[in-house]
Order: C-alpha cells, then sequence, then structure tokens
C-alpha cells in the first residue's frame, strides 16, 4: 500500500509564535527579543503586540525570519475588574511582510462571539491565518470557545502562563473537545513571553514552547504555506521527525523518549511505553476506520510532551488506508 506522508521528514524550523515587546506590554524591545531567539537557536518568531500590527521583516536575515503578526484582544471586562472576566485572544498572522492592513481596523471589539467571528472571517478574507490563545487562562469554557469558526490552530501549551504560576498549561482537553465539535485545528505551543523575570530566573517566560514547522527554505512564503498546510507540530521539549501512514498503520519517528499515545475521535486509544528498555524512537499503530481522525502524543524523560494536530480521512489521507488494518 502506498506511502502517505502526514508530517513530511526534512528541514523543521523552530518557531515562537507568540511574544510580546516594549511595543504593548513586554519588556524587551523588538530587537532584543530577536537576538535573544536567535540565541537560542529559533529560526522563527512572530512579535504579536497587543492590537499593534507592524512589520519587523528588518530584523530578520537569511538564518532569522519575522512574521508579520499582532493579538487582537476581545475582553468582558476592563479596568480593575479585568481579571474576573472571561477574554478571548487571536493572533493574526499576516501573509506576507508588509501586511495587507490591520483586519479589526473600525470593526467592534465586543466580548461576543458575533463581533470575535467578524473579526476572524474579516483576517481570513485577507488572508490572515487567526490562532485561538490560552483558552483557560481566559476563563472560558465550550460555551464560548466552541461558538468561535474559522481559526487555523490553538495553543495547545502556552509556556507564559506555565511559568507565571497559572491554570494555563497545555489545554489538550480543550483540543479535544473542540475536533469534537468538528473544528479542523492545529496545535500550536508558544511561549506567549512578556519577560518581567531575566533569562535564567525560574519564572522566565522564554524557551519552554515552541512550534517545529516543516518548510523547504527559510523564507516568509515557505514558512506560511507550511502554516497554512498544517505541516507542524507544537512542543515544550521532544522531537518529532516525520509521521506517516502505510501498510494500514500510522507510523511516529521521533527523538528518544519515555511514550508515544495515538489518540483518536472516539474512546479507542493506544501507548507505547519504554517501561524499563531503551528509550522510544518510534512507534507504528493500526489504523480503524470508524475512529474519525488520529492525533499523535510523545513525551520525554522530563514528561515534557510533544503534539501532533488531528489528521482526518478524506482531508489528509485517503479513507483506503484502513482497508486490511486490524483493530485497535
Amino acid at each position: 500500500m502506498k506511502r502517505v506522508e502526514l508530517l513530511p521528514p526534512g528541514l523543521f524550523f523552530k518557531a515562537n509564535l507568540h511574544s510580546h515587546t516594549t511595543l504593548s506590554d513586554g519588556e524587551l524591545s523588538p530587537e532584543a527579543m530577536r537576538d535573544a531567539y536567535a540565541k537560542e537557536g529559533y529560526q522563527v518568531l512572530a512579535i504579536t503586540d497587543h492590537n499593534h500590527l507592524e512589520s519587523h521583516e528588518a530584523l530578520g536575515d537569511g538564518h532569522f525570519l519575522l512574521l508579520t503578526a499582532y493579538e487582537v484582544d476581545f475582553n468582558e471586562a476592563e479596568g480593575e475588574n479585568w481579571v474576573r472576566g472571561k477574554c478571548c485572544h487571536l493572533n493574526l498572522y499576516s501573509p506576507t511582510p508588509c501586511p495587507p492592513g490591520q483586519p479589526d481596523e473600525g470593526m467592534s471589539r465586543a466580548y461576543t462571539p458575533e463581533s470575535i467571528n467578524a473579526v476572524i472571517e474579516k483576517a481570513r478574507s485577507m488572508g490572515y491565518l487567526v490562532s485561538y490563545n490560552h483558552p483557560q487562562w481566559s476563563m472560558e469554557t465550550g460555551d464560548n470557545y466552541n461558538r468561535y469558526e474559522g481559526c487555523f490552530a490553538m495553543e495547545v501549551r502556552n509556556y507564559g502562563c506555565t511559568a507565571d504560576g497559572r491554570q494555563d498549561s497545555d489545554n489538550i482537553l480543550v483540543y479535544e473537545e473542540l475536533l469534537r465539535h468538528g473544528k479542523r485545528l492545529g496545535v500550536l505551543a508558544t511561549d506567549d513571553n512578556h519577560n518581567r523575570h531575566p533569562f535564567g530566573h525560574p519564572n522566565c517566560d522564554s524557551f519552554g514552547g515552541f512550534t517545529m514547522v516543516a518548510a523547504p527554505e527559510l523564507t516568509y512564503e515557505a514558512v506560511f504555506r507550511a502554516l497554512q498546510k498544517g505541516d507542524y507540530y507544537a512542543s515544550g521539549g521532544p522531537e518529532i521527525k516525520e509521521v506517516w501512514i502505510e501498510d494500514g498503520c500510522i507510523h511516529i519517528a521521533c527523538a528518544p523518549c519515555e511514550e508515544i499515545i495515538l489518540a483518536c475521535g472516539s474512546r479507542r486509544a493506544d501507548r507505547v511505553a519504554r517501561g524499563n528498555g531503551p528509550a522510544l524512537t518510534g512507534a507504528r499503530f493500526p489504523l480503524e476506520k470508524t475512529d474519525g481522525y488520529v492525533r499523535l502524543e510523545i513525551s520525554d524523560e522530563k514528561g515534557r510532551r510533544a503534539y501532533t494536530r488531528a489528521y482526518f480521512p478524506g482531508d489528509d489521507f485517503d479513507e483506503s488506508v484502513y482497508e486490511g488494518s486490524p483493530a485497535l
């Protein structure tokens, strides 16, 4: 049976797709942010200051890429009551380094699904990719986020929330709920860093969540296209090298890890654990037609996790790959 690549092997570029500078409520300048992330081995950075859209293309070079983006805030309450109210934050990623306008300009920013969906729709019509950010920190529930339409991905990990001691770390249960409600989203891991603590401090909110983008080259067009296609994974540490389907099974290759999990669109699941044996560097799981979608998670010796997005028959692979597959 033919091999179907879900996450292609080859070049991966390490990206932080959510960060804040002195242009909003961060402590570092855009230049200092670029220098810090380049030093830590990142190749892609999106500076997503609150409600402030600005191209930082000039800060990049052939080895480091700046994506043009910003974060739009919808808040239920303002002022001193802000911390008690719900909110919805969206990151908007421009299709080009020079943005084709600011999508929310002149539009309502009321905290209602109608206003939120209107901005998402306007952004998409202009070519932007829209991500849904930190749902638990936002204190939203399914009554809120299940009504949002048109996001390409959500933050399954937001390290800034972890570093601040908030309740939000890995939002995998929110992701599962959105999938069950018919949303076909990818998953991002980000820092959402503001850098109120110095690098090396236990509460520093940099370098704890990243998205690995599989693109043929480090150019704006190639990286943006890879995000559009879903050629990326989210991680707090572990490395995934490749995901593919062959002979009725889904396969994953990864850096040495402790556990690999297959999750599906039903109660079916499967798991391979290291136990007392050597570290795992891959696994294969049989597929079954009734499961709707499949996704994979891995964890390392420190308990850090990496996640693929959900892959769907009909969109990501032909349903014939299930033929002859043993039941899970």
